[in-house]
C-alpha cells in the first residue's frame, strides 16, 4: 500500500528543481483520472439517493460523479427503472415537461457548480461562514446573474475577526442563477454558503476543496411530491492533501500505474524525455493489466473492434442508454 508521502519522496528524488512535493497531488490525480476514464472499474461504482423536489424538473446530482459517467437510475418510490436518454430525445418528445410526462425518462442538462440554487423569486444574497474559526480574511470568488439579470463577479472576504460569523455577498443573485463559487485558497475549516435567509444550503466545501461540480438532470415527469431516485455512477478520483492518504487505484496497481505515472510527469518536469517515455510505457502496461484484472474470469470478448467485459460486473457508456 502506497501513501501520498511515498509518491512525494520518490518524485522529489527525480524532479529536484520543479517543487515536485507540491506538484505530486495534482500529478497523481491526473494519472488516476486518465486510468479510470480508460478503464471504468467496478471498484469505482457508487450509488446514492436523490430526493426530488416537487414541481421542479431540474435536479443536481452528487459531486462525486465523474462527468456523465452515470450507470443506472430507478425511482425507489414507484420501484421502477428509469432510462437515461439524450436531452434532445427527451425534449423532442415533450418540449415542456409536466407532471403528466413519461416518468421513466431522464436526461443530463448541463453542469452545476453549486449544490443548490436560491429559490427566492426576487433574488437572494449569499451568506458565507466556516464551522470553526481559523479562516479569517480568506477570500471567495462568486459569479452569476443578479436580480436584474446582469452578469456579476464579486470577491467575498470572510469576517476578519471570526470566520464563523456570517458575511453576505454584495450582490443579490437571481433565482437559480448562481454560476460559480470558488475559494481562492484551501481553508482550515469547512465552508458553508447559504441563501434565502439561511433556508437554502447553496454549497458546502471541505477544507481542501476549492470548488464543486456535478451533472444536472432533467426529468420528463415533473414530480408532484418528494419522490426518491436511486442512481449508480462512476466516481472521480480525489486529490490527496494529507501524507497519510492513499490513491483510489486498486492496491495491485498503485505502483504500476500511480508511481510510474508520477515518475513520468516528474521526468517531464525535468525535461528528461527519454526517462519520461520509459515510465509512460510502464504506466500504459499497468493500465492494460488493470483492465484485464477488472475483467471477471479474465474473459476478453471483442465487440465492434473493442474490448468488452465478460460478465455484467461493469458497464460502458452505451449501457446507460435504455438498459433495464
Amino acid at each position: 500500500m502506497l501513501y501520498l508521502s511515498d509518491y512525494q519522496s520518490k518524485a522529489v528524488s527525480v524532479a529536484i528543481s520543479s517543487g515536485a512535493s507540491v506538484d505530486v497531488p495534482q500529478w497523481l490525480y491526473e494519472v488516476e483520472l486518465e486510468a479510470f476514464r480508460r478503464a471504468r472499474l467496478w471498484t469505482m461504482v457508487k450509488s446514492t439517493t436523490l430526493t426530488l423536489t416537487a414541481d421542479q424538473e431540474l435536479h443536481i446530482l452528487d459531486g462525486r460523479v465523474d462527468g456523465r459517467a452515470l450507470i443506472k437510475f430507478s425511482n425507489t418510490t414507484r420501484d421502477d427503472h428509469m432510462f437515461l436518454v439524450d436531452l434532445a430525445v427527451l425534449l423532442w418528445s415533450d418540449p415542456t415537461p409536466t407532471e403528466g410526462g413519461d416518468p421513466s425518462l431522464v436526461a443530463c442538462e448541463g453542469v452545476s457548480r453549486v449544490m443548490a440554487q436560491p429559490t427566492t423569486a426576487a433574488g437572494s444574497k449569499l451568506s458565507f461562514a466556516t464551522d470553526a474559526s481559523g479562516d479569517e480574511g480568506k477570500k471567495i470568488t462568486v459569479s452569476g446573474y443578479d436580480s436584474a439579470g446582469v452578469w456579476q463577479v464579486e470577491e467575498v472576504t470572510l469576517d476578519a475577526t471570526d470566520s464563523t460569523t456570517a458575511v453576505e455577498s454584495s450582490v443579490t443573485y437571481n433565482d437559480g442563477q448562481v454560476e460559480d463559487i470558488v475559494k481562492q485558497e484551501t481553508f482550515t475549516n469547512k465552508l458553508t454558503v447559504t441563501a434565502d435567509a439561511a433556508a437554502t444550503t447553496v454549497l458546502v466545501l471541505a477544507p481542501n476543496e476549492l470548488s464543486f461540480e456535478a451533472p444536472i438532470v432533467r426529468l420528463k415527469d415533473v414530480p408532484d411530491n418528494a419522490d426518491s431516485i436511486k442512481y449508480y455512477f462512476y466516481q472521480k478520483p480525489r486529490k490527496l492533501t494529507d501524507s497519510h492518504q492513499r490513491p483510489m487505484l486498486p492496491e495491485d496497481f498503485q505502483w504500476k500505474i500511480g508511481m510510474n505515472g508520477v515518475l513520468e510527469l516528474a521526468h517531464l518536469a525535468e525535461k528528461d524525455f527519454e526517462q519520461a517515455t520509459y515510465y509512460r510505457n510502464l504506466k500504459e502496461q499497468g493500465i492494460q493489466e488493470m483492465i484485464d484484472w477488472a475483467t471477471p474470469g479474465g474473459v476478453k470478448i471483442k465487440q465492434k473492434g473493442r474490448r468488452r467485459r465478460g460478465l455484467r460486473f461493469d458497464y460502458d457508456a452505451n449501457d446507460s442508454h435504455g438498459t433495464p
